[in-house]
């Protein structure tokens, strides 16, 4: 391909593409009959979720070039630097056309303008004569039709193009961007087979004919099965080593690959035909011979083929002779044992590398191939025998010689990729998806995308997944891919049945807004953290050893070691946030954070998922004017938690004392709600403080907010009117028994459903020589008032007397310097 044909396509140094999947749009018709414009291809292949990262093209105005052949060339009479060509452009008498350019010979197919035929800017083609000879067109360079910015030559077409075709599709390319998890669209094949499953066109795969003898042999040793669990070559002696034929050359030059010779070029036109990486070693230069793959060993080094020196480490794979690594597998051939001019017989191998060991060699060595790029995304391992063969039927045609070999292997079937295998409901595809699809249509699917499939009589089918698509794995996957097969335009569209009435998401929804405004109101930040606990967490937070919150979820794939377990508390992710901040300079902190909590069921041992509310407080509050600066204490938390609760109309839940692992043990407590836990608070433990790296001990507090919603009621939005009427406010001391609360107290009254009765609340408690051993004087100021009347004294009193008695009989209460409740004023 001319340069600037290609215009989107990154390469190695050594002129391979790294992105993307490059094709030409008339090649891919060898592998699939498309019989529609490039446009609707480009539609097609974006419908099956493939980025068309480029379409180059000429402009529209080109679309009259056609295929012409060269006849005959002869020197121009009248013009050294001029010659006179007879070209066949389809239309019956071949036309003469005059041409300036010295890079064409007979029989070199070109891009043919004809008289009438208008440029890009807008040179019109004439018959006219140059020096005294007509010409009657011309052959045209990439410059003077758009594609490119070299003149000094014509275009030089494939000879496979047909005389009087269209030159436009021979001179479009489409470039694919493919995502990391489809390497078996990294080929031409891969394309095609896609295109042929959603059109329902045939795949026509390359065949070859050829036949291998058994003369040669030489071992194969697998040294790292693990690394590279199957190794297959062939012996292929006689090739004589020189330029390739043009059609080879015309198939990788059309993708952006420059020609190098016969053999190289044979192995990168199957690596782009089949997307599989292959590597041709002159035999000669193997010592033993033998094959090994092998880790590199200490000291070891290799000068690759691109000239330069790698020092390597254990962490590498290397292929190796009987005395020195030959190759870095997956990546890069040795300098020492490339095919050259002079060879004559090769080892050609076809193997299958393990991805990860593949991509940490790649980026220790910062060295980008085409075949990395491939193998550390994973290849298929059970394909190795169609590849191989493939390029010994193409090293055979171009580079002559005689194969000499079987296919030669190593192969470890312990350590091989397995196919995966998976039940299919047809059901669920078409619950999946939003449309029937027939089971003989998800079947027929799945076999054009290469599955094995059988049928079951209760409506599923078991699939086999063939080794290219390392991406199927489970029933959700196949279903994907039937749905992309199938055509999202085909599904019907079905507008969502939304419930009439805000539901229990959109309640939780403001809920969660609600507590945010809450606490940002009053100056509070929030935080963001990763659901996860680091290994040493649940120590540093001193749970005992069979504490339900050691018992967490292990993560099978963790991003690192620090994140190898889903948390079960919202404490240990807020202590983080207090240490880091406190290391640079922040010694006063209010933070809360909205997070998930993985937490055990403690009847089967099952995980839950809850969404927690956790609050930290660090340092002191103020300095305020009327005051100095204070350290926030437990009643801060205890308030401000009261507040919360009163704010989303929850029912007071009762505070009661609690000993939690984490917290000092006298100043802890929970809150309950008919006996369940909503929520913790506490300071932390002086020792766990210094664990952390703490200057004081933080108060915190914790809140099921999965268990508060469920105690929320959704309610309508109500308006209501302050009453205009003044109130009567009563205080009333009241002497109980030192083991009753002042929540247990304020709690009796507002479930006492005293009429007129609008707020209470507690404004003091004391305890000394003038009250009884074992009692204490709790004071309430007690508020009534009516929405429609002024209330009078004659109307409290009783209400007001009726509460103590009842007070009375609930926990004993007695209102001070009055022996008989009844006398209550």
């Amino acid at each position: 391909m001319e340069k600037g044909l290609v215009r989107s396509v990154q390469r190695s140094p050594f002129g391979l593409q790294l992105q993307g999947m490059l094709f030409n749009f008339e090649a891919i018709k060898s592998y699939v009959d498309w019989r529609g414009t490039v446009t609707e291809l480009c539609d097609l292949l974006t419908q099956l979720g493939f980025e068309v990262e480029d379409l180059c093209a000429p402009p529209d105005i080109c679309s009259s070039l056609v295929v012409g052949r060269i006849l005959s060339r002869e020197p121009h009479p009248k013009a050294d630097k001029l010659s006179l060509c007879q070209v066949d452009a389809g239309n019956g008498k071949p036309l003469q056309i005059v041409c300036g350019a010295s890079n064409h010979q007979v029989g070199d197919h070109v891009v043919v303008a004809r008289h009438g035929q208008e440029l890009p800017g807008g040179l019109t083609i004439e018959e006219r004569e140059v020096r005294g000879i007509l010409s009657q067109g011309m052959m045209c360079s990439a410059r003077e039709i758009g594609v490119g910015d070299d003149h000094e030559g014509i275009l030089i077409l494939p000879e496979t193009a047909p005389v009087g075709a269209a030159a436009s599709n021979y001179l479009t390319s489409i470039d694919l961007n493919i995502t990391p998890n489809r390497p078996d669209c990294l080929g031409w094949i891969g394309i095609a087979r896609e295109i042929a499953a959603a059109t329902g066109l045939p795949l026509k795969r390359p065949t070859w004919d050829f036949q291998a003898e058994s003369k040669d042999r030489i071992p194969i040793h697998l040294d790292d099965p693990e690394g590279c669990p199957r190794y297959l070559g062939r012996i292929i002696r006689g090739v004589k080593i020189g330029p390739s034929p043009k059609w080879l050359q015309d198939a990788l030059t059309q993708v952006g690959l420059p020609a190098i010779n016969n053999v190289v070029d044979a192995t990168n036109f199957v690596l782009m035909e089949m997307g599989h990486p292959l590597h041709a070693f002159d035999l000669e230069t193997l010592k033993g011979p033998e094959v090994r793959v092998r880790r590199a060993r200490a000291d070891e080094k290799i000068t690759a083929i691109n000239g330069l020196e790698y020092a390597l480490t254990s962490d590498h794979l290397v292929i190796a002779d009987r005395d020195r690594a030959i190759a870095l597998a997956g990546i890069m051939g040795a300098k020492e044992t490339e095919v050259s001019t002079a060879t004559t017989a090769i080892f050609l191998e076809c193997a299958y590398f393990d991805p990860r060991i593949i991509r940490r060699g790649e980026k220790s060595l910062g060295l980008l191939t085409d075949a990395a790029f491939r193998f550390e995304r994973g290849m298929d391992a059970f394909g190795l025998e169609a590849v191989l063969d493939r390029c010994t039927d193409v090293i055979l045609r171009v580079a002559g010689g005689e194969a000499t070999s079987e296919i030669l292997e190593g192969v470890n079937f312990d350590h091989m990729p397995r196919k995966s295998k998976i039940n299919l409901r047809a059901d669920r595809t078409s619950q999946v998806v939003g449309a029937h699809i027939a089971l003989s249509t998800q079947a027929d699917i799945l076999r054009a995308l290469g599955c094995i499939v059988t049928e079951l009589d209760n409506g599923q089918m078991h699939v086999e997944v063939p080794g290219f698509r390392g991406d199927l794995k489970t029933e959700i996957d196949l279903i994907e891919e039937l749905a992309r097969h199938y055509g999202y335009a085909n599904i019907p569209s079905c507008p969502p049945v939304l419930p009439a009435c805000p539901g229990e998401v959109l309640h939780s929804f403001s809920i969660d807004k609600a507590v945010r405004s809450f606490l940002s109101d009053r100056g509070w930040l929030e935080t963001k953290s990763f659901s996860f606990s680091k290994p040493d967490t649940h120590e540093k937070l001193n749970l005992a050893p069979d504490h339900p919150l050691r018992h967490s979820v292990a993560i099978s794939n963790p991003i690192s070691n620090e994140t190898a377990h889903l948390r079960t508390t919202l404490l240990g992710s807020l202590l983080d946030v207090l240490e880091r901040n406190v290391q640079r300079g922040e010694k006063h902190l209010r933070v809360f954070e909205f997070g998930k909590v993985y937490l055990p069921d403690v009847q089967d041992l099952l995980h839950c998922e809850k969404r927690s509310l956790g609050l930290a407080w660090l340092g002191v509050e103020g300095p305020h004017w009327a005051s100095g600066a204070r350290p926030f204490d437990f009643y801060d938390a205890a308030g401000l938690c009261e507040c919360l609760f009163r704010e989303l109309g929850l029912p007071h839940p009762a505070l009661e004392r609690f000993v939690f692992d984490s917290f000092h043990p006298g100043q802890s407590g929970r809150w309950t709600v008919d006996g369940k836990t909503l929520g913790v608070v506490g300071r932390l433990h002086p020792v766990i403080t210094g664990r952390f790296d703490l200057p004081t001990d933080p108060i915190l507090v914790e809140i099921d907010i999965s268990a508060l919603i469920s105690l929320i009621e959704p309610v309508s939005l109500e308006l209501k009117a302050p009453s205009p009427y003044p109130p009567i406010r009563r205080d009333l001391s009241l002497t109980v028994q030192t083991g009753t609360t002042a929540e247990e107290v304020l709690n009796l009254i507002r479930q006492s459903d005293t009429p007129f009765l609008d707020n209470v609340f507690l404004f003091d408690r004391y305890t000394g020589d003038q009250l009884s051993s074992g009692t204490q004087s709790l004071g309430f100021r007690l508020t009534y008032r009516s929405s429609d009347k002024t209330l009078t004294e004659d109307e409290i009193t009783p209400v007001h007397k009726n509460l103590l008695l009842e007070l009375n009989q609930r926990v004993g209460a007695i209102q001070r310097g009055m022996e008989n409740p009844g006398e209550a004023q």
